[in-house]
């Protein structure tokens, strides 16, 4: 229980860390976001991934990761409640396993990952205002980094096998394309993200997360309004 919690409290502040603070840096203006015709960057919002793999019958443990998951977004409004986006992004998408492999054998755990460099491409629908829209829209990730980790269950001291991947496709495939759909209200929602063609070269499973969004936009745009006002004053004296 103490590692749910803690895991829970670490996550809500990567999440805060990436798409808080570098929003309220990134943001121009009072409400210039809520505009028609106009365009600005935000942060992304995948701070924190709950992810699994599964098809033909098999579906993985869920997995958590919160490091690391960055990015930026390029946003145009093509009206004051429709904006299209796209941008940069970094995500850590892997499974978590256990399985028997004889009969007789302890279980083995085996966690993979991959580190995917991408790009969305999105449509936001809603009330920016509130902060409260659905969004929708695919991209394509490549894999970057894929890693392997294993060892006996109950004992970490054990033989870890552990093999890594840079750019490679012998075991995974590099191009990745996806597609996706989410909402948000006043900042705070859920994404779910899936993939197209299969993780492994091997297998026939899909990748898949669900991202927690913590993004409240509507007070990064009250502290830039407190920072004009410092700016006058400062100017007048």
């Amino acid at each position: 229980m103490r590692k749910i919690v803690l895991s829970v409290c670490l996550a809500a502040m990567a999440t805060n860390l990436f798409a808080y603070n570098w929003s309220s840096t990134l943001k121009m203006g009072k409400d210039k976001n809520t505009k028609a015709g106009v365009a600005y960057l935000t942060a992304e919002e995948d701070g924190m991934l709950f992810s699994w793999a599964s098809g033909s019958g098999y579906t993985s443990n869920l997995r958590f990761s919160m490091f690391i998951n960055t990015g930026f977004r390029y946003n145009y409004n093509l009206t004051k409640n429709v904006a299209l986006y796209t941008g940069v992004g970094i995500k850590n998408v892997g499974t978590s396993d256990r399985y028997i492999p004889f009969v007789g054998t302890n279980k083995i755990v085996s966690r993979a990952r991959s580190y995917f460099v991408g790009a969305p491409i999105g449509v936001r629908i809603g009330n920016f205002k509130k902060n409260t829209e659905v969004i929708l829209g695919g991209g394509v990730d490549i894999t970057a980094n894929y890693q392997v980790k294993s060892w006996t269950e109950g004992s970490k001291h054990s033989t870890k096998v552990k093999d890594n991947w840079w750019f490679d496709d012998t075991y995974t495939n590099l191009v990745n394309p996806y597609i996706f759909a989410g909402f948000k209200v006043k900042g705070v929602g859920l994404k779910y993200q899936f993939y197209t063609t299969n993780n492994l070269k091997n297998g026939n499973t899909n990748l898949q997360f669900i991202s927690l969004i913590l993004n409240n936009n509507q007070s990064t745009m009250k502290k830039n309004v407190k920072t004009k006002k410092i700016k006058k004053s400062i100017n007048s004296i």
